[in-house]
């Protein structure tokens, strides 16, 4: 949409409410410490809204005369969000919520420095998008976790899920080559002998 448009950003309304409603979501999903800042860390989304409550924005809305628009779906009980958003949210103290936001920075500022120490990681294992399974194998496996997760994102997803990250980890210790292993989409790890590759099936 952003090149369609030939945009300079791409801007949403997502606000405080949002961010918080979205770690607490991540938090239940065990996405891990990303999933607590995934709205806040998206670079390639601008949201100038995040630091304000979601009250604070109707009540401006409402003095100022600012028509907005309702998704429908909100007012539905079959999504978690909603259960977030009507009985943990507004359970929140101020100190709480204060506190929470708080924490959020805190696991986005270690995020930062994990990610830079796992990039230098990464160039002794990871050469041209093929793996060198012995020096993964090597790795603790929850360490590999956050590798694997790591490339994932430099591949461009966004969205994958706990089980995924832990049956591609196996895979590159355990899995016998030449086998095909798929991560998402179009996107799939080949593994050999002693390598494996990311490789991405041309879409017919």
């Amino acid at each position: 949409m952003k090149t369609k448009h030939r945009a300079q950003a791409i801007i949403t309304a997502h606000h405080q409410d949002d961010l918080i409603e979205t770690a607490l979501i991540n938090l239940l999903r065990g996405t891990g410490r990303r999933g607590l800042v995934a709205i806040s860390d998206n670079q390639d989304v601008r949201r100038p809204l995040l630091s304000y409550p979601k009250p604070e924005i109707i009540s401006y809305a409402k003095n100022n005369k600012i028509e907005w628009r309702e998704d429908p779906t909100n007012d539905s009980p079959d999504y978690l969000r909603n259960h977030v958003r009507r009985n943990l949210v507004p359970k929140m103290t101020a100190d709480q919520r204060r506190e929470f936001l708080e924490n959020l920075k805190r696991v986005s500022k270690a995020g930062k420095r994990m990610d830079a120490g796992l990039s230098i990681l990464s160039s002794g294992i990871l050469d041209h998008r093929t793996i060198d399974r012995s020096k993964f194998s090597a790795l603790p496996a929850v360490l590999g976790n956050e590798l694997l997760t790591y490339w994932l994102r430099q591949e461009g997803l966004r969205e994958f899920d706990k089980r995924t990250i832990n049956r591609l980890n196996v895979a590159l210790r355990t899995a016998r080559g030449p086998s095909t292993h798929p991560v998402k989409d179009n996107l799939s790890i080949e593994i050999a002998q002693k390598t494996a590759r990311f490789e991405r099936r041309t879409l017919r």
